[in-house]
C-alpha cells in the first residue's frame, strides 16, 4: 500500500487507521484532526489516499471516526 503523508513521514493507511482506532473513548474531533494533520494537505493531490482510510474505518464499523475524518477534511478544504 502507498504511504500517506509528507516526504519523510511514512504513515501508511494501516498505521493511520491504527492511530485513529486507538484514540480513547470520549475523544474530541480535534484529537482526530491532530492525528490527520500531517497528511491532510497531501490528500489534495491524491484522493485515493483518504478513500483507503475511510474504507478501513468502514470495515471497522467506526462511523463516528468517519464523520470526524470528513469534518477534518472539510476544515482543511480537502475535497470529500
Amino acid at each position: 500500500m502507498p504511504s500517506i503523508g509528507l516526504p519523510g513521514l511514512a504513515l501508511g493507511p494501516r498505521a493511520l487507521l491504527g492511530q485513529l482506532v486507538s484514540l480513547r473513548p470520549g475523544r474530541r474531533e480535534e484529537d482526530v484532526c491532530d492525528v490527520l494533520g500531517p497528511v491532510l494537505l497531501s490528500w489534495k493531490a491524491d484522493p485515493k489516499l483518504p478513500t483507503v482510510l475511510l474504507s478501513g474505518l468502514a470495515r471497522e464499523r467506526r462511523a463516528d471516526l468517519v464523520e470526524d475524518v470528513i469534518h477534518c477534511m472539510q476544515s482543511k478544504r480537502v475535497e470529500v
